[in-house]
């Protein structure tokens, strides 16, 4: 006798693993689109879903199956994260889990908004791969009209933080005013355009972007107007050399900045310390910088502390 296909769940995130471990299973848009359909292949259809704080993948499987799943996101990316870090959720579970995580309910941050446009996302992504089935299809437009709804309609979303501007709260807790202080920001793209926005919205701080993509950084210091410039990516220590505060948060595969780019700038501050915000899944700084006389490394990990400003008005709409 055949077993009913049921949505099943199958992620971690930032409660059931460390950012060590979530590394290892984050997948860039391009890997979502050459992955989706391996993945798939055996499912019934397939959604994956992945994001600084979170990797889940959405599929239709035999009751009793899911656990399959973690070997599959394993295989896909050769990593080796321990069953103890997932969660396995099925039918009404897997449902009402999608629809916390849309609405921004189960975020580090509680009720930012990057959240709806990354899940409306993965399912762009499935369609376009043609692992999207009815059932997925039907989830996950319900799961974005939900996350639409609790934003208009309570006031979940007032308050809310985006991990970008949480760095800028962690860097105010860490060093106090910023007003005259060199802020580099490295990034362009969605996180670090986020974390700029909110300096120059927030402080009277100098403001430095760094980018890959010359055209991109020099855009973003454009539209962000006086204060802040752009700088070349490949002069990044010189600009290391005369920042108080790093804020990174590329997609880059491999560590961005290494112990050989920070101690030759650390021995000619005469002592004056430098604070790195490390916002990347995976990460874009090499832990072991932490070890190198004073500098102080936080990672996303260490986000959630200052994420409680607006948390209960926030979570009292929740309820």
């Amino acid at each position: 006798m055949s077993k009913n296909l049921l949505v099943t769940c199958v992620g971690l995130n930032h409660v059931t693993s460390p950012i060590e471990e979530r590394e290892t299973l984050a997948f860039t848009g391009d890997e979502l689109r050459e992955l989706l359909p391996q993945i798939a292949a055996d499912l019934g259809g397939a959604v994956l879903l992945s994001t600084c704080n979170r990797t889940e993948l959405y599929a239709t499987v035999p009751e009793g199956e899911g656990g399959d799943l973690i070997r599959l996101l394993n295989d896909a990316k050769g990593a080796s994260v321990s069953d103890k870090h997932f969660y396995v959720l099925q039918h009404a579970a897997a449902a009402k889990h999608l629809l916390r995580v849309a609405s921004g309910i189960d975020s580090m941050v509680l009720g930012e908004s990057q959240i709806l446009g990354q899940v409306r996302e993965a399912m762009s992504i499935a369609t376009d791969a043609a692992t999207l089935n009815g059932t997925l299809s039907y989830l996950f437009h319900s799961a974005i009209h939900a996350g639409k709804r609790a934003r208009s309609e309570t006031d979940i979303g007032r308050h809310a933080v985006s991990v970008g501007s949480a760095a800028v709260a962690l860097a105010k807790k860490s060093l106090g005013d910023l007003t005259g202080k060199t802020v580099l920001v490295i990034s362009a793209g969605s996180m670090g355009k986020l974390a700029a926005r909110a300096l120059a919205q927030q402080t009277q701080s100098h403001i430095l972007v760094a980018n890959r993509t010359q055209e991109r950084a020099a855009a973003l210091a454009e539209q962000l107007g006086p204060g802040t410039e752009a700088v070349d990516f490949d002069h990044l220590r010189e600009a290391l050399a005369v920042s108080d505060i790093v804020i990174s948060g590329t997609s880059a595969e491999g560590f961005v900045i290494g112990p050989d780019d920070v101690k030759p700038v650390m021995e000619s501050r005469s002592g004056r310390g430098l604070l790195f915000i490390d916002i990347a899944v995976p990460r874009d700084v090499d832990p072991s910088v932490r070890d190198i006389s004073g500098v102080h490394l936080c990672d996303i990990d260490d986000i959630e502390a200052v994420t409680n400003e607006g948390r209960s008005g926030r979570r009292a709409e929740v309820e």
